[in-house]
């Protein structure tokens, strides 16, 4: 399964039998949660999501996480156990919860990850719940998932303008190249040098290889 959002593209592979239904991005905190509803039957048993918020410091550490675990009716009873996750390349927070969903006792599970450890990185949640004697499958989903982050929308500019000046700095020198050709074969009377094509699309070239070392978006975008 793939989950397409502006920020990453994760790939994750779910437990057989099981279904994704992606669901319309939501506004959480200051950022957004893209999301995959999990199903088995008509069943909702588990949540994939990629937000751009602060999800891992701030509402896993109440119980506002449960928003995330999108089961409906009363939770009482409310335990959970924290503890460290590194799998694959991916590195996180893993949360085991026991509760109870309208007097039913229930187990969820819940990962937040980053890629590489990336700090600054979209953070990608996992999470699993049903009846207590239910499997816990968040874990067989997080040790799948591969995460490939989106271009850097100022890094395709620059890459955009380093070939565009390495092209119109071509196109010069091969004109001058040609026009240099005929004269000397007596075809034209003398040769035209394109210098000034050559020195924007030189230009043009370095000021893409800045931006690409910088990573800074130019003033329109």
């Amino acid at each position: 399964m793939t989950l397409e959002t502006p920020v990453a593209t994760v790939e994750y592979l779910p437990p057989p039998g099981w279904e994704c239904d992606p669901r319309p991005p939501v506004q959480r905190g200051d950022g957004c949660l893209y999301k995959h509803l999990l199903r088995l039957g008509k069943k909702t048993v588990g949540l994939v999501a990629v937000s751009t918020s602060r999800t891992l410091g701030t509402a896993l550490e109440n119980d506002a996480f449960l928003a995330l675990v999108a089961v409906e009716g009363g939770i009482t009873g409310l335990e959970k156990r924290q503890s460290a996750f590194c799998s694959g390349g991916m590195d996180g927070c893993r949360w085991e919860m026991d509760f109870f969903l309208d007097g039913t006792p229930f187990v969820a599970e819940l990962f937040a990850l980053r890629g590489d450890g990336r700090a600054k990185g979209p953070e990608i949640l996992v999470s699993c719940w049903g009846a207590a004697e239910d499997p816990r499958n968040a874990e067989w989903i997080a040790r799948s998932i591969s995460c490939v982050r989106r271009v850097n929308p100022a890094r395709k500019r620059a890459v955009a303008l380093m070939i565009a000046g390495f092209l119109a700095a071509l196109c010069g020198l091969l004109l001058t190249a040609i026009t240099y050709d005929m004269a000397a074969s007596g075809d034209a009377p003398e040769y035209v040098g394109f210098v000034g094509l050559v020195v924007v699309g030189t230009i043009v070239f370095l000021q893409g290889i800045w931006r690409l070392l910088s990573g800074r978006p130019g003033k329109s975008e």
